[in-house]
């Protein structure tokens, strides 16, 4: 993805702002490369970000019974 994406940018014309998903960390060389102030954001929900430590810190929660919820129809 790297190549053509390098590609593409030399036949722009100048790019003044490089926004990227943090994902990508490949983009920060490439802004380097070519001398692009780059900006990044995590496409990851902020719920996300929150959960994740904590099911890795304390596992999934435990249930005493699979609740199944269908809609009523």
């Amino acid at each position: 993805m790297q190549p053509r994406f390098e590609a593409e940018l030399e036949r722009l014309l100048p790019v003044s702002l490089l926004v990227s998903d943090g994902f990508l960390w490949w983009m920060l060389e490439s802004a380097n490369k070519f001398g692009i102030p780059r900006m990044v954001f995590y496409g990851m929900s902020n719920y996300a970000v929150g959960v994740s430590p904590a099911l890795l810190k304390m596992g999934p929660p435990r249930m005493k019974r699979l609740r199944m919820m269908t809609p009523s129809r």
